[in-house]
């Protein structure tokens, strides 16, 4: 995909080819005044296939030559500029925004005392614009009139206020009037008013007061904002490219709500748009816009660095991965003590609550969001779940991940989710926090292959929706879990997927030390200018252990302890019986054992053991044969002679060898097999032939003579 160029010093052959001599046209810039983009009035002959006898059509320079194409739009990350953005950022006088070049040109010379400008697109596009210049400065908003919906008026308080939070702007809306009110007015001038909306590019009423009308202003706070009709004009959603059509889910992905649509929920919401009734012949809304020829993707995937929507190969991707809201971090000295001091509150609540002072978890946890922010859409293949008493923060500690991921891509979930038929947590987000684990996880062999899946896998195809055909999801997903049980999950010391954070530490007395660190610690995490300096740590300054990799989970205590209280009653009994009393069992004496041998063993033992409870157990083959088969041992494959039996000599009964002790030793003897193996087995029963011992006879001379 070619990335537009600046517009070239010489403008003639943008002239000759959009024939702009008796056109209308608007260019738009960057702050330095390099020209992006244009747009140009079009008349066209008769209606096109939306019914328009005008037409604003867009132009950019691509690949040396002038393009008919607004080619910005697959651009990672580009934010429109505004109108004129060259001369805005060196003006003095306070900024007026309206909707519409030709509006704006009517507005400058109404009001000469503010810089006007404007934007490209419809305003409940607005989030697709660069609102950065605005920073600091004193800003209105003049919305349009319209006669069905108040939707302009809407989406222009949500920029005021979306300007004042974010970028500390003085800005306030124009208390517009009704459109009811306009035509009262020109009623009382004894004239007639037909025009579905009203601009200030419009006509005006008898008595109408330009400094009076531009003064009347109001502040938008958070609890005012509504949000604006919608569904009501097909042919302006069209226009601004708000559908994108799902081949293989057979669903539509909505731009400006960013969610997915069935069609038969698209074909009931335009029932309300005139435009469409309009249309001849009839057809509903859904085949209208396929036959305007809007977008359509193949997959779905979360793809930083990659457009909205983009191509590999033959296959057409919707890119649902939206960047973190988050500055850029600015410091004289980013490796300074300045920088790890300001996110010191953060940084100590991992370690000394999160993680209750564990060097090794807390390195642990550091590494991991930092490999996260550094590698964005990579496949961590391993889960950090925390373990800890309920109400020691683990949620605020979340919320602080969700702002250094971007809240758009990330969702919290319960375990009953992660196998729910429907899951739509696969096409909305790509970190995952999963609240309350315990040990159905292995329990539940479904929830444990779902489980194993989503944290490993990156192809996937899934049943989002009811009554919507399954949709092919490529991504990588990064879990998080937490749990309040003291055993959150059952696992094995095979496992590789899931890292354990266990604490101790009791909410109560940290609020006995300081009765406001939990306000504390959520100001800190609300803080935007907090939060950008964390995630300047962790991204950019926070050094990665060797040892990380994203492949294999570390090794810890806690988990030690998880693996020790996850083994079956019978397991425990069979490993006290090997470490306490190994000479009760003689299959014990030797590096090799036949299950079925050391079955009879430990049965005729457990029988007579009331002291540990070993005739409850009730052990058989399987259990036993499960025992040596959980450690790292290896069976003997390549043996062709019987085996001894408990008194030395050799048995009738036929049986495979495991062995658990002395596996180095073993394996070249393995690999070899034939009677080379069975010499060695016979030597290793009859003879008291012991791997190893020579060594460690040999290491304690060594050790005694130095």
């Amino acid at each position: 995909m070619l990335r537009p160029d600046f517009f070239p010093n010489d403008n003639k052959g943008m002239v000759e080819k959009f024939k702009l001599k008796h056109k209308d046209h608007y260019v738009y810039t960057d702050d330095i005044g390099n020209g992006l983009f244009l747009i140009y009035i079009n008349d066209n002959i008769k209606e096109d296939h939306l019914g328009r006898k005008r037409t604003c059509m867009p132009g950019c320079f691509k690949n040396g030559r002038w393009s008919e194409s607004f080619g910005w739009k697959d651009v990672l990350d580009f934010k429109r500029p505004l109108y004129k953005l060259h001369e805005l950022v060196h003006t003095k006088k306070d900024i007026l925004v309206v909707g519409g070049n030709v509006t704006r040109e009517k507005a400058q010379k109404l009001f000469p005392n503010y810089f006007v400008t404007t934007f490209y697109g419809s305003s409940i596009n607005w989030d697709k614009i660069d609102w950065s210049p605005l920073r600091n400065r004193r800003v209105l908003f003049l919305p349009k009139v319209h006669r069905e919906n108040n939707k302009d008026v809407v989406n222009f308080e949500h920029i005021a206020h979306h300007v004042a939070t974010k970028y500390k702007a003085d800005s306030a809306v124009v208390r517009v009037p009704t459109y009811t009110d306009i035509l009262s007015k020109f009623q009382k001038d004894q004239l007639g008013y037909s025009k579905p909306n009203w601009g200030i590019d419009d006509s005006h009423w008898s008595g109408f007061d330009l400094e009076g009308f531009i003064e009347d202003t109001y502040f938008v706070e958070e609890a005012e904002l509504k949000e604006p009709d919608d569904f009501d004009n097909i042919v302006e959603d069209v226009l601004e490219e708000r559908f994108i059509y799902l081949t293989e889910g057979d669903q539509y992905f909505d731009t400006f709500k960013r969610r997915f649509c069935k069609p038969k929920e698209i074909d009931t919401m335009y029932l309300r748009s005139k435009e469409l009734l309009s249309i001849r012949p009839k057809t509903t809304a859904t085949d209208f816009l396929q036959r305007c020829n809007i977008p359509f993707v193949d997959k779905i995937t979360f793809a930083a660095g990659k457009p909205f929507t983009f191509n590999i190969d033959k296959t057409r991707y919707l890119n649902r991965y939206v960047p973190p809201n988050i500055l850029e971090y600015v410091s004289i000295d980013d490796d300074g003590d300045d920088l790890e001091y300001s996110i010191r509150i953060f940084r100590d609540h991992i370690f000394n609550v999160i993680c209750d002072g564990d060097d090794e978890a807390f390195r642990m946890i550091e590494d991991a969001i930092a490999w996260d922010l550094r590698n964005v859409g990579g496949n961590r293949k391993w889960m950090i779940c925390l373990a800890s008493e309920e109400g020691t923060g683990k949620d605020l500690f979340f919320k602080a991940l969700t702002k250094f991921y971007g809240k758009h891509n990330c969702d919290q979930l319960m375990l009953d989710d992660i196998k729910a038929r429907f899951r739509p947590f696969f096409v909305e987000s790509c970190y995952l926090f999963l609240g309350e684990v315990d040990d159905t996880v292995v329990k539940d062999k479904s929830l444990k292959g779902y489980f194993k899946k989503i944290i490993s896998d990156d192809v996937f195809r899934v049943e989002v929706y009811k009554n919507v055909d399954s949709i092919r999801v490529e991504t990588c997903f990064t879990l998080w879990g937490s749990s309040n049980e003291a055993i959150p999950i059952r696992t094995s010391n095979n496992q590789r997927r899931l890292a354990m954070v266990d604490s101790a530490v009791i909410p109560a007395d940290i609020l006995a030390d300081d009765p406001k660190y939990y306000e504390t610690l959520s100001n800190f995490i609300d803080d935007d200018t907090a939060i950008e300096s964390a995630y300047h740590y962790y991204k950019k300054v926070h050094k990665i252990s060797k040892s990380f990799t994203p492949h294999r989970c570390p090794k810890s205590e806690n988990l030690t302890e998880i693996i020790e209280a996850s083994k079956a009653e019978f397991m425990r009994y069979i490993d006290r019986i090997r470490r306490e009393v190994p000479h009760e069992i003689d299959s014990f004496k030797y590096d090799l054992v036949n299950v079925t041998k050391l079955t009879e063993e430990l049965q005729k033992y457990s029988f007579e053991d009331d002291a540990w409870g070993g005739k409850h157990l009730k052990l058989d083959y399987n259990k036993v044969l499960r025992w040596v088969k959980q450690r790292p041992n290896k069976s003997v494959k390549k043996q062709a002679h019987t085996l001894p039996d408990s008194k030395g000599n050799r048995s009738d009964k036929d049986g495979r060898l495991w062995v658990i002790n002395n596996h180095k030793e073993w394996m070249p003897y393995i690999k070899h097999g034939g009677s080379f193996l069975n010499d060695t087995i016979d030597q290793h029963f009859f003879d008291g032939l012991r791997f190893g011992l020579q060594t460690k006879i040999d290491e304690k001379k060594q050790k005694e003579a130095s």
